[in-house]
């Protein structure tokens, strides 16, 4: 019998990496242990976190609300215990790369940011101490986005 061995990355440069190197961004510690711990918050970093999107309405696109109204579960972003992202094609804009992304900054404080498409973003954060969340609400900050109307917003956030 073969053994099926775990696929390799293939970095932006055209390198590939096996899958026991882990990457983080730069100022984010590396996470190559088992039990991941970011340091910005308390406890176990998990692999993933469930975003949920509600209240967001149509501007000049009238896709918002079927787009941006939903569930997304993100996953740790380039090894980083400290960030969690989740990429999709959308079509309000034609062929535009949308991503929803959670992640602790330096100060404890914990954003999700919603990338409608670049260079429009817009902000929900909250300062939290602890890695683990459950239903956690994170109020909405600021916004670039005139496509799609965030204002009354609201954004939930699971540690999975």
């Amino acid at each position: 019998m073969r053994r099926i061995k775990d696929p390799w990355q293939k970095l932006t440069s055209g390198l590939y990496v096996p899958p026991y190197i882990k990457f983080a961004p730069p100022g984010h510690p590396c996470c190559c242990d088992e039990t991941v711990e970011c340091a910005f918050c308390t406890g176990a970093s998990p692999e993933q976190m469930e975003v949920t999107l509600s209240n967001v309405t149509n501007g000049t696109c009238v896709d918002c609300d079927v787009l941006w109204n939903n569930t997304f579960v993100l996953d740790r972003y380039l090894g980083s215990p400290c960030d969690w992202s989740y990429f999709f094609a959308q079509t309000c804009f034609g062929s535009a790369l949308s991503r929803v992304n959670a992640l602790f900054d330096s100060s404890s404080e914990f954003l999700v940011r919603v990338y409608t498409r670049l260079p429009e973003i817009v902000h929900f954060r909250k300062t939290i101490a602890s890695c683990s969340m459950t239903d956690e609400n994170i109020p909405y900050s600021a916004g670039d986005d005139v496509e799609c109307d965030f204002s009354a917003a609201t954004c939930t956030v699971t540690s999975l």
